[in-house]
């Protein structure tokens, strides 16, 4: 994770009152999110390109 992703993270936590850990958290849910949607799109495109 970038500096600059932790930064934006700090910052929000500063806006919105919530503890710093609490944002980073949410900040690392909301990635692990995206990462297995790209993993679930690779393999469907592995499955389509091998025709299973």
């Amino acid at each position: 994770m970038g500096e600059d992703v932790l930064f934006e993270a700090a910052a929000e936590a500063r806006v919105f009152g919530g503890g710093a850990a609490a944002v980073v958290d949410e900040l690392v849910r909301g990635l692990l999110g995206r990462l297995a949607d790209w993993q679930q799109s690779i393999g469907e495109l592995g499955c389509a390109h091998l025709g299973n």
